[in-house]
C-alpha cells in the first residue's frame, strides 16, 4: 500500500528584533553575504550566530538563498525573487559591495544618502540613439546601481550629486567585446541625458531635483581602468566629464577618496568634489 504524500510544514519562527532588522537589510539592500551584514551591523555580530540566525529565515522562508559551490558564502535575498543563477552571483555580490560601502561611509564625509536603488523597475531607462549601423533606434538599460548623494557642505542648488554605476566583471578573453558593450552604455546615457527625460523620471521615483548625472564605470584591475580611459578618448565619446573610471582594489579600500579616472582631464576625482 502506497504511504500518502505527507506536505513538509514551513517551521515556525518567533521573530526577535535582530531577525527584523537583517529581513530590513536586505530587502533595501537586495542582495546580501555574512560580510556585507557585518560591515553594516558595524562589525559587533557572532560570526556563527549571523549564520544560524540566516538559515533560520531561510527556513521559514523568510529570505532565499545561492551559491556558486559548496565552499562560498550564500548570497541571501527576499522571496520575491524567486531565483538567482550562481553564474551571476560574482556580478551581483560586487553591486552589493558598492552599495553597502556607499551607505556605510557617507555621514563621515558630510554626506546625506538621498536614493541608493539598485531594482530595475526603478532605475532602467530608454534612449533613442544610433546603433552600430547608424540607424536611429530605442535602446533599454539598465544600470547597476543608482545612488542620489547631498553633500551638506555646499549651499543648496550645488549640493546633489547622481550617480549611475556600472560594476564591470568581464573574465580575461571577454575584455573587447565587453568594452565595445560599456561604450555604447556611455552613449545611451548621453542619449538619456540629452532627451532630459531624467529629470522627470527622477523627481517621480525618488522627489529629487537634480539636472544632470555622472556614470561610474568600474573595472576589476587599474590596467583595465586605464585602458578603458584611452578607448573612450579614441571614441570621442561626448561629454567626458560625464564618465568616472575606476577598480575594484581603489573603492574596496576607500571609495569616498580621490578614486576616479575622467577621459576628460588628468585628475583624480572623488564623490566628495
Amino acid at each position: 500500500m502506497a504511504i500518502p504524500h505527507q506536505r513538509t510544514k514551513t517551521p515556525e519562527l518567533r521573530l526577535l528584533p535582530k531577525h527584523h532588522a537583517y529581513l530590513d537589510a536586505v530587502h533595501r539592500f537586495q542582495f546580501l553575504k555574512p560580510e556585507h551584514f557585518q560591515i553594516l551591523f558595524g562589525g559587533a555580530l557572532n560570526a556563527r550566530t549571523l549564520r544560524l540566525d540566516l538559515k533560520k529565515l531561510n527556513a521559514a522562508r523568510l529570505l532565499n538563498r545561492a551559491r556558486k559551490n559548496k565552499d562560498e558564502e550564500y548570497t541571501y535575498f527576499p522571496p520575491s525573487i524567486r531565483e538567482k543563477s550562481p553564474l551571476m552571483l560574482d556580478h551581483t555580490n560586487e553591486i552589493t559591495w558598492v552599495q553597502v560601502l556607499l551607505a556605510t561611509d557617507a555621514a563621515q564625509h558630510n554626506l546625506e544618502m538621498m536614493a541608493l536603488e539598485r531594482r530595475p523597475s526603478r532605475i532602467k531607462f530608454e534612449a533613442v540613439m544610433k546603433n552600430r549601423d547608424g540607424i536611429m533606434k530605442s535602446r533599454r538599460c539598465i544600470p547597476d546601481l543608482f545612488a542620489a548623494v547631498r553633500n551638506t557642505a555646499k549651499p543648496v542648488g550645488q549640493d546633489m550629486s547622481c550617480i549611475f554605476w556600472e560594476i564591470t566583471n568581464a573574465k580575461p578573453g571577454q575584455h573587447f567585446r565587453k568594452e565595445n558593450d560599456i561604450v555604447q552604455k556611455c552613449e545611451a546615457y548621453n542619449a538619456y541625458f540629452d532627451s532630459g527625460n531624467f529629470v522627470d523620471r527622477l523627481q517621480k521615483e525618488f522627489h529629487i531635483v537634480c539636472r544632470n548625472f555622472r556614470v561610474v564605470i568600474t573595472f576589476p584591475t587599474e590596467l583595465r581602468a586605464q585602458n578603458f580611459i584611452q578607448i573612450l578618448k579614441q571614441r570621442n565619446v561626448a561629454y567626458p566629464g560625464r564618465f568616472w573610471i575606476t577598480w575594484k582594489e581603489a573603492y574596496r579600500a576607500n571609495l569616498y577618496g580621490p578614486i576616479f579616472l575622467s577621459p576628460k582631464d588628468n585628475s583624480l576625482h572623488s564623490i566628495c568634489d
